[in-house]
């Protein structure tokens, strides 16, 4: 359950900090970016010390950045798969 909670902590965070990111395809209002860039950290901080309670200090940090650096993987494919296309104008 600890483990679960952690993985979930970790996909929170690295989807904060790409909603904080100037690369994020989803909308959002500018008022966002400085929330979501401090809520990614707390929840990066938090991930991490789940991580370590449930499984110590090495296993648990190697475990938190490669689960937090899959969802950053993952992030900006979801956004492009779901985000409209843009529209060219023609010439």
């Amino acid at each position: 359950m600890l483990t679960l909670s952690a993985a979930l902590v970790s996909a929170v965070s690295a989807c904060a900090f790409h909603l904080a990111s100037a690369h994020c395809l989803w909308p959002r209002p500018a008022a966002l970016v400085l929330p979501a860039r401090i809520a990614g950290w707390v929840l990066f901080a938090l991930a991490l010390w789940l991580w370590i309670q449930a499984l110590g200090v090495g296993v648990g940090l190697c475990i938190m950045l490669g689960c937090w650096m899959l969802a950053a993987l993952l992030l900006p494919w979801l956004a492009a798969c779901i985000a409209p296309a843009p529209t060219r104008g023609r010439r």
